[in-house]
Formats: C-alpha cells, structure tokens, sequence
C-alpha cells in the first residue's frame, strides 16, 4: 500500500488458517540494500527502526530494482499530511470527532492559570503555518515577554526551529523543551532573551541532553 509493506506468510501448507501477515510501515524503513545473484535473482535486505531485519529473494532484476527504488521513496516522504495516521480507517464509525474531544488553547490556558502563571506564560500562534517548526504544533506557551519575532529568530538559531517551549508547569517550576543550536557555540541574542525570561528570578535552571 501507499504507507505499508504487506507479507503474507504461509506457516503450513496444509493450512491455509495459518496464513499470517506482517504489516511494515514505509516510515520506519531505516535502510535498503540489494544483493543481486547473476542475473536472474537477487536479495533484497530491509532494515527497520524497531531493529527488525527482513530478506526477500525476488526472481528478476528488474522487479527487484523497481521494488528497492518504490520502498526508498516511500519511506523519505517528508509531508506530514502523507502520514499514515492522516488515511487510517478504523474500520467503524467514531461516536463524535476525536479531534474536538480535547481543544490545545483550552488545555493551555487551564495549564497556565492553573498554576496561577498567566502573567509569566502566554500562548503564540507564530508556528500556525507550520513555518517555524514542522514538529511543533499550531500553538505553543512561551514567556509572555517574548514577542512572536524573538521566537522567528530562536527558531532559526536551533535544529528543526525547535525553540524552547513550556511542556509542563509545577509549582512555578517550568519544564521547557528544545532542541540545541543548529551552530554549535554561535549565540543568538533572541534565544538568550528566552532562556533569560524562562529562568527569571529562580537560582539556576538545569539541562538536559537528550541524544537522538
């Protein structure tokens, strides 16, 4: 399919019950590697993420080619919206519509308030196209104190536009999320204004590096 690689294994050939499926997700391919054998046949070796390791011998050069190629370009797809979960049909009919179920700038405000920290957070929609941040979401928490243009510049300083963002609120104690500087040891004076308004009056704040 369009988002998955389907085997059907035939564990008995007395049984045809015993047939079974194994479902692999194209974005969890990691890698691709061919082993032709002469001319007629050839081995195709497929790694996934999840450290599973697959091995198809196919009759044909030209069938293992266009196979290897489709697989390669199937697993690089970078729109989100070509994702898997975006055409999943589950196979009944949802009671009311999942999305609605739990609204963000809701869920952000009874974060904030909740905490009695409206005036140190508020919610930006500078990442609503997606233009900062294709893993962020439309709307984030930042120091109220930052303006929607120190995040464009933030953004730019760090991997994937990741800029810090509040994750969670305990007792005035902020966790925030980011990924590291896209330059490593080039400063950003932007990035520092929100490190330096997230960190506020408190002692020190603590990092932690998290290797992907």
């Amino acid at each position: 399919t369009g988002h998955h690689l389907i085997m059907s294994i035939q564990e008995s050939e007395e049984k045809t019950e015993n047939k079974r499926e194994i479902w692999l997700l194209h974005r969890n391919l990691h890698g691709v590697m061919r082993d032709t054998e002469g001319s007629r046949s050839g081995t195709l070796s497929l790694k996934y993420k999840d450290l599973r390791s697959f091995h198809l011998d196919i009759i044909g050069p030209d069938k293992l080619a266009a196979l290897a190629t489709t697989l390669e370009g199937l697993s690089g797809v970078e729109n989100p919206a070509s994702s898997y979960p975006f055409f999943y049909n589950p196979g009944f009919k949802a009671l009311e519509d999942g999305w609605c179920l739990f609204r963000p700038e809701e869920e952000f405000v009874a974060l904030i308030k909740g905490q009695g920290a409206d005036a140190d957070w508020r919610i930006s929609k500078a990442n609503a196209e997606f233009e900062l941040s294709h893993t962020y979401g439309r709307m984030v928490i930042v120091p109220s104190g930052i303006s929607d243009t120190q995040l464009t510049g933030c953004a730019k300083h760090r991997v994937g536009g990741r800029f810090p963002v509040l994750a969670c609120l305990h007792k005035d104690v902020p966790l925030v999320r980011a990924s590291q500087a896209a330059v490593p040891g080039k400063r950003c004076s932007d990035d520092e204004k929100i490190l330096a308004a997230i960190i506020g009056g408190k002692k020190r704040g603590f990092i932690l590096d998290l290797v992907e």
